[in-house]
């Protein structure tokens, strides 16, 4: 499996509140990827803009059927992804899940800073 990461943001610009979320949500993201997707590539993404720090987690896997994330939804999606929600959102931010068989997952976790 190859991993590209583009890291566009300097350790100084991320406040120090987000740094472990991030780590996290993008260790649990990869960890999915490694047990489920059966990808080739992983593309890890950290960028900013005026206002927001976007991270992104994107494979070429085989994804999946698509629920709504909820806590009504654990027993069937894990508490992984729903875990991954709760600390982005916890923090202030905005969290997605995009996936469809066969055409890969992607993550994204945005912060306003």
């Amino acid at each position: 499996m190859v991993v590209i990461f583009d890291c566009r943001v300097r350790e100084d610009e991320v406040p120090d509140g987000l740094k472990a979320d991030m780590y996290r949500v993008a260790q649990e993201a990869m960890n999915n990827v490694v047990k489920h997707a059966v990808a080739t590539e992983i593309r890890v993404t950290l960028q900013r803009n005026a206002n927001d720090i976007l991270l992104t987690i994107q494979d070429n896997g085989i994804g999946f059927e698509q629920l709504p994330l909820s806590a009504d939804d654990a027993s069937f999606s894990g508490l992984g992804l729903i875990g991954m929600q709760e600390r982005v959102e916890s923090n202030g931010g905005s969290f997605s899940l995009q996936s469809s068989q066969r055409s890969g997952t992607l993550v994204s976790a945005t912060w306003r800073i």
